[in-house]
């Protein structure tokens, strides 16, 4: 019995499409991290560098420095949210 192959017009890394990404859910306990790094897409920003890396862990950082400030309830925690800013 004689096997047959075919040979197509284009190679397989041209007809490669992204990665699936399903929909995010976002409910109260859920951590928008990811929302923060939406736009990182496979071919840009993914796989990531040490550039994508640094800026992952800067937001982390502004995350954690904004939630330990007080909250914007009133005039007093605003004005002590403000100075804490400034430094």
């Amino acid at each position: 019995m004689a096997e047959k192959y075919i040979q197509t017009d284009s190679r397989e890394e041209f007809t490669q499409t992204d990665p699936y990404s399903p929909k995010e859910i976002i409910t109260e306990t859920t951590d928008p991290e990811l929302l923060k790094i939406k736009h990182f897409k496979w071919g840009t920003h993914l796989p990531p560098t040490i550039d994508e890396l640094v800026y992952i862990e800067e937001l982390r950082e502004k995350t954690s420095f904004e939630g330990a400030l007080p909250p914007l309830s009133d005039e007093a925690s605003f004005s002590l949210r403000r100075k804490l800013m400034q430094h």
